[in-house]
């Protein structure tokens, strides 16, 4: 008897097993990419924090980002109103945990603020947070949840 090749049984086992392991490890891929998005999304909005700090320091006019459900808003202060700069929407899965203004005044300087971080969560429990030192020291900090614990 002579071999020529694999039986229907043998290919059908391989498909098997291979289709268990897919199904076993294919979560553990998008961990990863989930918490890389999450910590993206947060360096977007402190660079853009910081351009806006920059902003206000070179031209002498107030800023101020407006973390909001949908996305933040970056704003500039005008002859006679405030004008939108800029909108950046959330990706999906990705949010923050409560809405948070950051005033900037005129020549970089931050105003009075009742809440200096930005907490943003994804759909797995992941928090990260964007925070503003007294000094205006912009800094990423990944926590377990909003306030740390």
């Amino acid at each position: 008897m002579t071999d020529r090749g694999f039986t229907f049984i043998e290919l059908l086992i391989c498909l098997a097993v291979l289709a268990l392991l897919t199904a076993v490890l294919a979560p553990a891929w998008g961990r990863p990419l989930a918490e890389q998005q999450l910590y993206s999304v947060a360096l977007t909005l402190a660079n853009d924090i910081r351009a806006a700090r920059s902003a206000a320091a070179t031209t002498g006019w107030g800023h101020e980002i407006w973390v909001r459900p949908s996305g933040y808003y970056v704003r500039k202060e005008g002859e006679t109103n405030w004008v939108t700069l800029k909108y950046v929407p959330w990706p999906p899965g990705v949010r923050p945990a409560s809405s948070v203004d950051f005033p900037i005044g005129a020549y970089g300087l931050f105003e009075e603020m009742k809440n200096n971080t930005a907490w943003l969560e994804d759909t797995s429990g992941r928090h990260i947070s964007v925070v503003i030192s007294t000094g205006g020291r912009v800094r990423i900090e990944r926590v377990s949840t909003p306030g740390g614990k």
